[in-house]
């Protein structure tokens, strides 16, 4: 293990991080994977320990990036393997996959159809347990197979693994990997020790030709048909075995000497585990016919059960009385190489996790959300000159591999886009790496920023590109290790610098990466992606590195590259095509005078014709043909002027109008067609509030009632259960463009502020117009008011927002209590849908880190910060702590809320804390006053919750912190002496 390795490989903090358990049974098994080891991390002792319970010797490392433990069995067999498994569970309670790596004796003929020689590798899909049955009178055994009896398949993750294995590329793959690891870890152990044996050592009897002595004189035990002790320990050679009795091996023919026989084949199949070694040759093939195994050993019936497990195991011997000892070490190295093949293709839960860090919520809503190109529309792209040459890497050294497709908003660009993602993958550019962002502005702070695009293509990156990911996998690990059970996002820097490296090394498959709508991320942000953007194929092209970006966004005049292809979607004669096309597909009254009309004002915006499209067709199917002309005269050829003209129709409903459209913008969450109708409904007539009844509320009515009050504006996309704005230039309409503002004259200040504060008032009246019980089911709640689950979810992070905008919400809060009966009927609600555990409304608030109220709620009469129950949080501050939130956990401390509070499960907030894991809040607490040595709650102490979870570094706060006090106590005592 060289030092510079070490340094970047972090190691895990607790015994809960290690993922992949080995297990061997002899010591020559162990000595080859303590080999295959890429870090061994027994130095300066195990500081990772095991439980008080545990009698299983371990050593602990690094394999392929995995987390591994090697345990060693104090012997062979069921029983022993049984035992080494059920420490281990207990010691790491992490382990998601259980290898036994080791020799066993083979079955000459595979069920594959190959032969398998010695030295061969045996993967497991299934284990039978052979010897476990009845033995009757006259020696007759009956195996026990009743589904009780029997061991059960591999787990669906591993059936998922040996399925990809078994393709022809990925065993071809696991081979050339075993080739190159044996000759490695042979070096490493000695050649001397495990090479080779050579083909003349490789000898297969016919099955009933024993192992024993021949002569009368010899041996009376071996002349009775038996085989005697000293036979037993004595080679084929030294007893004289008759050569003439070995049975013909083509792929030992075929070797070219005795050295270099063909390197060992990997066969899957179902593997004999029994308590006794198999050395007879006709038995041997006698079960494998009845059990349809091609291998026998002793150790994987007692640990097949007790965890996730493939056994992995070298052929040593073909189980038959001519069985020695000469091939253990190679048979073992092999088993051990493939094993550490095996790793290289097993997916950990680190990059789980490591995914899981970059990904997002709704990471692909906006590409999902995207309208497929209408028939036989897009395809020009193909075939446009600009989109060839980026295609062909042509004129590199004038555009970098780099297009830009501009266009005005509505133009189609974010369906080209589309399809040309679609293309790339499917047709263009099948074996790249091929990663693409569609930035939205109607999403999540993620969504549409450039940190979410950052983060999408570089999950998108590893997912592709192996190495690529083994690369990240040790920044995180490092993040990990800095930032151990802390709250932790990638920056910004992090992931350019890491995108940027990648770019500038060759990776296995070129890349492209694909961004759409680059303006929706605001205009400075604008600047800062195209300029990275410029330097990643600007340093790509000077390293040789094969580079495609390909990205897209509406005209910026201040926003500019030095090289790059161009291309104005507006003034493509293909895509007026396309316009046209769809005209003659959907317009009702189709005449080539409206065709030519409604091309010319439409100017390339694809939008604005499917917009006008559809009121043409409205007028049709109305009955006022005539009205068509006029109608068609009279709009502009301007989106946003259209989008107003939809607005100004119909003003009698235009409160219900913009209550639709500040739901749409201002949702916690994209909302359901049945929720916008309760939620217009309360805000307009709340009086009509009753339980949801659908033989009188039909879909249809739902439907038509949203079309009518948001004036075609909102839609529910096909396939899809939540509601939208028909397209993003609504979005940009109403609040990028101020037109928010001049819809009512309330909102002409604060149209944020304002409308959170009216859609928390309308979560309000809806909670308080409900007609049950409040301890009712969830089910026949949610069935009765449809609306209940947000209200009662989000009803306070609009509040929070208003708040945070410059709405006050003091009256609000202080009603909870004055008017205590609300409270309650809040709470109850959200522990309905939310979370059972909340027992009143400041516990809410501190769980979900609503700062703001907080401190708004803390100035209202009758606020009580230490106010305590017996439920399961017993405090706020107990709240704020189990939802991770450090700045409401000191928000509450500087309310003076008691840190040493005897309540909740815990007994008392720094024992919640220590068992979360969080060293952020525990160090606050600790800051605070926390008692260390605090007694009660479900563990007895924060160190024992802390030992419990396996949370090492939180251990280590509490010993330092009691340090401290200790010597804090010691000096003060001098200083009174």
């Amino acid at each position: 293990m060289s030092p510079s390795s070490a340094a970047h490989s972090p190691r895990p903090e607790s015994r809960s991080e290690f993922e992949i358990a080995i297990i061997c049974a002899l010591p020559t098994e162990a000595s080859a994977v303590e080999a295959a080891f890429d870090e061994i991390w027994d130095d300066g002792g195990n500081k990772y320990g095991k439980s008080a319970s545990d009698s299983n010797a371990y050593t602990i490392g690094l394999i392929c990036n995995h987390y591994v433990v090697l345990a060693y069995m104090p012997g062979m067999g069921k029983k022993n393997a049984a035992s080494v498994a059920a420490h281990f569970r207990s010691s790491f309670p992490g382990i998601k996959l259980a290898l036994l790596v080791g020799v066993c004796g083979g079955v000459p003929n595979g069920g594959d159809g190959e032969e398998i020689i010695l030295g061969d590798v045996i993967i497991s899909d299934g284990v039978v347990e052979y010897d476990f049955g009845r033995r009757f009178p006259g020696s007759q055994f009956v195996r026990r197979d009743t589904p009780m009896d029997i061991l059960s398949p591999p787990r669906a993750e591993i059936r998922a693994m040996l399925a990809k294995l078994r393709t022809q590329r990925n065993k071809n793959l696991l081979h050339d990997k075993l080739a190159k690891n044996i000759d490695v870890l042979c070096r490493k152990l000695g050649l001397r020790g495990t090479r080779y044996p050579g083909t003349k050592l490789d000898q297969l009897f016919r099955p009933s030709y024993q192992h024993r002595h021949r002569e009368l004189s010899d041996c009376k035990v071996c002349t009775g048909g038996n085989i005697c002790g000293i036979a037993q320990k004595m080679s084929c050679q030294q007893l004289g075995c008759d050569q003439t009795y070995l049975v013909s091996r083509q792929r030992l023919s075929m070797a070219e000497n005795a050295t270099s026989a063909a390197s060992p084949k990997i066969h899957f199949g179902r593997i004999a585990s029994g308590d006794t070694v198999m050395k007879s040759g006709e038995d041997r093939d006698k079960i494998a016919e009845e059990e349809d195994v091609i291998a026998f050993e002793m150790e994987s019936a007692g640990i097949w059960d007790v965890f996730p497990c493939l056994v992995i195991k070298g052929v040593c011997d073909y189980a038959d009385s001519h069985k020695n000892k000469t091939w253990q070490p190679y048979a073992a190295a092999a088993a051990a190489a493939c094993m550490k093949a095996l790793l290289d293709f097993w997916v950990t839960v680190d990059k789980n996790k490591c995914g899981r860090t970059l990904s997002f919520r709704n990471i692909d809503a906006r590409y999902q959300d995207i309208s497929v190109a209408h028939r036989s529309t897009c395809s020009w792209i193909l075939k446009n000159s600009e989109f060839w040459q980026w295609q062909n890497r042509h004129d590199l050294q004038n555009n970098n591999g780099l297009l830009w497709i501009k266009g005005k908003p509505g133009a189609g660009k974010s369906t080209l886009m589309k399809y040309i993602f679609k293309q790339t993958k499917e047709t263009l550019f099948k074996n790249h790496v091929i990663a693409a962002y569609f930035f939205n502005a109607r999403g999540t702070d993620l969504e549409k920023t450039p940190i979410g695009m950052l983060r999408s293509l570089v999950y998108q990156l590893i997912d592709q590109d192996r190495g690529a990911c083994e690369r990240l996998l040790v920044l995180f690990r490092d993040k990990l290790k800095k930032h151990f059970q802390g709250h932790w996002d990638w920056g910004r820097g992090e992931l350019e610098e890491f995108l940027s490296v990648e770019a500038n090394r060759t990776p296995p498959k070129p890349i492209i990466f694909l961004i759409d709508a680059l303006d929706e991320c605001g205009e400075q942000e604008v600047q800062n992606v195209v300029t990275f953007l410029e330097l990643l194929s600007t340093d790509a092209v000077q390293a040789g590195v094969e580079l495609r970006i390909c990205l897209s966004s509406r005209h910026y005049p201040t926003v500019s590259i030095r090289k790059c292809l161009e291309l104005i979607v507006e003034e493509i004669q293909e895509h007026d095509d396309d316009i046209k096309v769809y005209i003659r597909d959907r317009l009702i009254e189709r005449t080539e005078k409206f065709e030519g009309q409604i091309l010319a004002k439409a100017c390339g915006i694809f939008m604005w014709v499917v917009l006008v499209v559809a009121m043409l067709n409205h007028a049709f199917n109305h009955g006022k043909i005539e009205a068509m002309q006029t109608l068609l005269d009279e709009l502009p050829p301007d989106i946003e002027q259209v989008f107003q003209t939809l607005l100004n129709r119909d003003m009698d409903n235009k409160h219900e109008t913009i209550l639709a459209i500040q739901w749409i913008l201002f949702s916690k969450r994209p909302i359901q067609p049945v929720e916008l109708f309760c939620a217009v409904q309360v805000g307009t007539t709340p009086k009509q509030i009753s339980p949801w009844d659908t033989s009188e509320i039909t879909s249809n009515k739902v439907s038509n009632r949203i079309i009518h009050s948001s004036k075609g504006l909102i839609e529910r996309r096909k396939g899809e259960t939540t509601l939208q704005f028909i397209h993003l230039s609504v979005n940009d309409f109403l609040l990028r463009n101020g037109r928010l503002r001049t819809l009512d004259s309330k909102l002409r200040n604060n149209p944020v502020g304002t409308s959170h504060d009216y859609l928390k008032r309308c979560c309000l009246a809806y909670l308080m117009s409900m007609q049950l019980p409040i301890e009712y089911d969830a089910f026949v709640a949610q069935r009765s008011y449809p609306f209940l689950p947000y209200t009662s979810k989000y009803i306070f992070y609009h509040a929070e927002t208003a708040q945070a905008s410059g709405v006050s919400q003091r009256s609000f809060l202080q009603s909870f209590l004055t008017q205590p009966h609300k409270g309650r009927i809040l709470t109850a609600c959200y522990r309905l849908f939310n979370d059972f555990r909340c027992r009143n409304v400041l516990q809410i608030l501190a769980l979900n880190g609503y700062i703001e109220l907080v401190r708004v709620f803390s100035r209202c009469t009758g606020f009580d910060v230490n106010a305590h129950d017996s439920g399961y949080y017993g405090n706020a501050l107990q709240a704020a702590v189990t939802g991770g939130h450090p700045k409401m956990v000191s928000l509450l401390l500087g309310l003076g809320a008691n840190v040493n509070a005897k309540a909740g499960k815990y007994g008392n907030a720094l024992q919640a804390a220590a068992w979360q894991g969080n060293k952020e809040i525990v160090g606050i607490l600790l800051r605070h006053g926390a008692n260390v040595h605090a007694q009660g709650g479900r563990y007895g102490s924060a160190y024992r919750a802390a030992e419990k979870a396996g949370k090492v570094s939180i251990m280590k706060m509490l010993d330092t912190a009691e340090s401290i006090k200790a010597e804090s106590s010691r000096s003060s005592a001098c200083i009174i002496l």
